[in-house]
């Protein structure tokens, strides 16, 4: 109960401060630092081993990390209006992401198909694979 000045405790010891983000974080160490650019260039060998095997595979068109190791402006060539979304499990071939003038036509058929009759589960599937070439070529804001 609060009694007002009579109440206050001048000898009780303040509550605990939380220690701030940057009080619990530690910068970290050489040899922390060592061990995160090891990792670094581990997964770096990896990608380009990956790619690699990749082109060796027999794929007849490079895939999208390949293409943005030789040049930073790798676009799809998959002309296709309509593509099912799936979820990657490598890098995606530029035979099958569609390019910047593709997705926008492809983006009015879904809203036309959305107009005419509605089909979310469609409509949903068509959106999510548009947003996966738009990502996989790095494409964001209209660029």
């Amino acid at each position: 109960r609060f009694e007002g000045a009579a109440a206050y405790d001048a000898d009780a010891p303040e509550p605990k401060r939380k220690k701030t983000l940057y009080e619990r974080v530690e910068a970290p160490t050489s040899k922390e630092h060592a061990a995160r650019m090891d990792r670094a260039h581990r997964f770096a060998k990896e990608a380009a081993k990956f790619a690699s095997e990749a082109s060796k595979s027999g794929r007849n068109t490079p895939t999208m990390q390949e293409m943005k190791k030789r040049d930073a402006s790798a676009v799809g060539t998959n002309l296709a209006l309509e593509k099912k979304y799936f979820r990657l499990t490598e890098a995606p071939s530029m035979a099958t992401v569609r390019p910047p003038e593709v997705l926008v036509e492809s983006l009015k058929l879904v809203k036309q198909r959305w107009t005419a009759n509605g089909d979310y589960e469609y409509v949903k599937d068509q959106l999510k694979s548009i947003r996966q070439d738009l990502t996989v070529q790095h494409i964001r804001d209209g660029e």
